[in-house]
C-alpha cells in the first residue's frame, strides 16, 4: 500500500528536468473516486484502489488482475504525459507530471512514500490556489462533471 499526495492545476507545461518519461495513458471513468483504471502505455491494464485517506492523503493499492472489469460502460480518456522529477519547496524528487487532456495542459504535482503528510504540505505552499486536491480518479471524475 502506497501513501501519495496529488495535486492537479491547469497550467502550461512547466521546466522539465533530468530524464523526461514520455507516455500517453487510457484512463477508464466511471468507476468512483476510489478506483483508478488504466491501459498503460495503451496495453497493461492497472487497477489502483483507494484504501484509506487520512487528510488529502489517500492510500492505495496496485492491481494487474482486472480481467472482470467490463470497460463498456466507461467513458476512456487519453491522457499525454511527461513525467520527471524536481525539487519544489524544498521538497527533493517531488513527482511534476506536464499533462495534455482534450487540448488542455494541466500540471500534476504529487509527494510519496514516508512522511508525505509533511512534504505535501511545503510542496501545495507553492502551488496555485486553486489546484485540485486528489488522485487521477477524483480529478478525471471532475473534469467529466
Amino acid at each position: 500500500m502506497g501513501a501519495e499526495w496529488r495535486a492537479f492545476y491547469q497550467s502550461s507545461a512547466l521546466p522539465e528536468t533530468g530524464h523526461v518519461e514520455d507516455r500517453t495513458d487510457t484512463y477508464f471513468v466511471g468507476l468512483g473516486i476510489d478506483k483508478g483504471l488504466k491501459a498503460r502505455h495503451g496495453t497493461r491494464m492497472e487497477l489502483k484502489t483507494c484504501v484509506k485517506r487520512k487528510g488529502e492523503v489517500e492510500y492505495w493499492e496496485k492491481s494487474y488482475k482486472t480481467d472482470d472489469i467490463d470497460t463498456s460502460s466507461l467513458h476512456s480518456v487519453k491522457v499525454s504525459k511527461r513525467r520527471f522529477y524536481k525539487e519544489i519547496s524544498s521538497v527533493k524528487n517531488t513527482e511534476v507530471v506536464n499533462i495534455r487532456v482534450n487540448g488542455t495542459s494541466w500540471v500534476s504535482v504529487a509527494v510519496e512514500g514516508f512522511g508525505v503528510e509533511a512534504a505535501a504540505a511545503k510542496v501545495k505552499k507553492a502551488l496555485p490556489e486553486n489546484a485540485f486536491i486528489g488522485g487521477y480518479p477524483a480529478w478525471l471524475e471532475s473534469l467529466a462533471k
